[in-house]
């Protein structure tokens, strides 16, 4: 029962790891990880991600 168990969860998470390369990050917050410190909000629309940065004072 236990080796069952293990089998089948085994299995999935075979399977959730090979549906990840369908998983893409999309370009404008490739953008926003890969540039300096992010401060501020991500607002991520139906078509769009606008990101709002913090006002410094």
């Amino acid at each position: 029962m236990l080796l069952t168990f293990i089998l089948i969860l085994i299995v999935s998470f075979i399977l959730a790891l090979s549906s990840m390369k369908d998983f893409n990050v999309p370009s404008e917050i490739n953008h926003l990880i890969q540039g300096k410190k992010v401060r501020g909000k991500i607002v991520f629309f139906k078509n769009k991600v606008v990101h709002y940065r913090a006002k410094r004072s």
